[in-house]
């Protein structure tokens, strides 16, 4: 049933396409719509398969045999990436937050809040954002709200040869095309347990920021830094916080 209906989606593209050659933008639009459908098509197929593969799977785990492992997830935010499902799943691996599809909805959600900001004051750019960083949040979204980080200080992934990311680097200002938003990060215990990693990233961040030689009014990060070391502050580099039953816990004590 799929195959057919791929059929019949794929010749009405090709149609579509053939009479959009004389318009550029409706072709582009219609390839966009293909890559998509496509991408559908895919997904269809591979969940049609799984009744068999989880029923295989879980005779083989019931005869104690070896299951193969895979990560776990959900189908809209995931995809292909966690299919076929039946495997001897686990939540992520924290080497790999934020995932891509985080990075992008991440930088969403941050593009709407200073528009949000900015709508509201004539213009500017808030100087700080608050983000929670939740661990089973982050576990959900593979690591949105992180991204949401990166996206307001202006950062992207780097990664090593096998895809596990080693740090955070900056995106020149010219590229950024906006101030640097300095970040208030309030970690829940299970973040802070379970993504040491990501924190270390983090707080190597924060303090790269500080110490770019940029104008002040385009790197909020280094402003209050700056502020701050003039106050005499300890650490004014400091953004991640936990709150324990005694006191706050500020991440390098």
């Amino acid at each position: 049933l799929a195959s057919d209906a791929a059929e019949k989606i794929n010749e009405i593209i090709v149609l579509s396409i053939a009479g959009s050659n004389k318009n550029s933008a409706k072709s582009h639009q219609v390839g966009t719509i293909a890559a998509e459908v496509d991408k559908a098509i895919e997904l269809a197929l591979a969940l049609k398969n799984n009744a068999d593969l989880e029923i295989k799977s879980l005779v083989r785990s019931i005869g104690g045999e070896y299951v193969v492992a895979g990560p776990g997830g959900d189908v809209i935010r995931d995809g292909l990436s966690i299919l076929p499902t039946g495997k001897n799943i686990y939540a992520l691996d924290p080497y790999r937050v934020p995932s891509s599809l985080a990075m992008l909805r991440g930088s969403e959600a941050v593009n709407q809040i200073l528009s949000s900001h900015q709508a509201a004051n004539e213009g500017r750019f808030p100087e700080t954002v608050a983000v929670t960083l939740w661990g089973l949040d982050t576990i959900k979204t593979k690591g949105e709200s992180v991204a949401m980080v990166l996206s307001l200080v202006g950062a992207e992934l780097k990664k090593e040869a096998t895809g596990r990311i080693v740090g955070f680097e900056l995106i020149p200002l010219e590229v950024l095309g906006r101030p640097r938003i300095d970040v208030l990060c309030s970690l829940s215990g299970i973040f802070r347990d379970s993504f040491a990693n990501v924190i270390d990233l983090l707080d190597a961040l924060f303090e790269k920021v500080a110490a770019a030689e940029e104008p002040l009014h385009m790197n909020f990060v280094r402003k209050h830094v700056q502020q701050l070391q003039s106050q005499g502050v300890e650490r004014p580099t400091s953004r991640l916080f936990f709150k324990s039953s005694r006191r706050i816990w500020l991440h390098g004590e």
